[in-house]
């Protein structure tokens, strides 16, 4: 029997006073101010608001409580939408339960690799700006990525969009020459789920 996800809209007054940020932050002002003083991270910030004033939520916001006494619920998923939500003053869908994978079944394997420079910023860097509205409208979103540091190089898997996927190597490519890093970005393989 599936589960029932309990769903509703809330203000952003109420949702800063009674859900809190990932376990990374004790408090919104903190992961505001954090995610803000990365110009990436404020890229992905700035798109969203963008995106959110323009169609709205796609996806509402996923809660859930850290132990089952835990009184206020955490961010499982959505601390971007979140955040540019709160500043923007825009009603924030929630649901509890874990985040919704749908989409994220067949994966395709892009390559990165990077001519010089720090390994550990170049998979910092794959890690904060793999996950963006394609062409399509499709939001990407990088959970996965492993790298070789011997050879400069990081694979990481994307949701698959077969039509796309010069598009998406191309725009993260771009993404990452504009933060600083000049990087090769290939389409490597569809992955198997």
């Amino acid at each position: 029997m599936p589960v029932m996800r309990r769903s509703r809209t809330v203000s952003p007054a109420w949702f800063r006073a009674h859900v809190l940020p990932l376990e990374t932050w004790s408090s919104w002002d903190e992961a505001e101010a954090d995610l803000l003083s990365d110009p990436d991270q404020q890229r992905r910030i700035d798109e969203l608001a963008a995106d959110l004033t323009a169609s709205g939520f796609e996806h509402p916001v996923t809660m859930g409580r850290d132990r089952w006494w835990s009184r206020r619920p955490r961010v499982r998923d959505g601390i971007h939408r979140s955040i540019t939500a709160m500043r923007l003053g825009l009603d924030i869908p929630l649901r509890f339960g874990e985040p919704s994978m749908e989409g994220y079944g067949e994966q395709d394997e892009y390559t990165v690799t990077a001519a010089t420079g720090s390994f550990d910023e170049l998979m910092d860097r794959v890690f904060t700006l793999a996950s963006f509205r394609c062409a399509d409208g499709f939001w990407l979103r990088c959970d996965t990525a492993s790298g070789d540091s011997l050879k400069g190089e990081v694979r990481l898997l994307l949701p698959r969009r077969t039509q796309r996927r010069e598009e998406i190597a191309a725009e993260l490519a771009e993404r990452l020459r504009d933060s600083g890093i000049s990087t090769q970005v290939t389409f490597s393989a569809a992955v198997a789920s």
